[in-house]
């Protein structure tokens, strides 16, 4: 889900599915109000979330842990094709020593893909993260 704050087109659907109890209808938060300058009480709790969390989400170990199965999901069907690559005949003969080479391949896929991802969703709450601010404080010194 989109929403749109000042000219920016930022995605909270994944924080909505795994941090909130009970989520708001979609119907409903469809669009966050940018002018009145208030916080939703999702995006506060966005706020909080990732105060606790940025910096153990930071870390690599973590990454690769949560990242991986994408990155299996993403690499695997490469190696199943040149595992069985006897349903096309006319395919090129795959020695044993090339399918090592083939699987040190995929794992490589796997894990940049893995690592790469995860960098992705990292920056992206980040820049949430900052967004919301940047409107929290706003509305703070409107407040003073």
């Amino acid at each position: 889900m989109e929403v749109l704050v000042g000219q920016t087109y930022i995605l909270l659907s994944e924080f909505q599915k795994k941090e909130v109890k009970n989520p708001v209808p979609e119907s409903l938060f469809l669009f966050t109000c940018y002018f009145c300058g208030m916080l939703t009480k999702e995006e506060e709790s966005f706020i909080i979330y990732w105060e606790k969390n940025r910096e153990k989400e930071k870390n690599i170990w973590r990454r690769f842990l949560y990242g991986s199965p994408w990155g299996l999901v993403f690499a695997l069907p490469i190696l199943i094709a040149v595992i069985f690559h006897d349903w096309y005949k006319n395919m090129v003969y795959i020695s044993p020593s090339l399918i090592s080479l083939i699987i040190l391949a995929v794992i490589g896929i796997a894990v940049f893909y893995t690592l790469f991802s995860m960098q992705f969703k990292w920056d992206r709450n980040e820049q949430i993260y900052e967004e919301l601010k940047f409107k929290q404080n706003k509305e703070q010194a409107r407040d003073l």
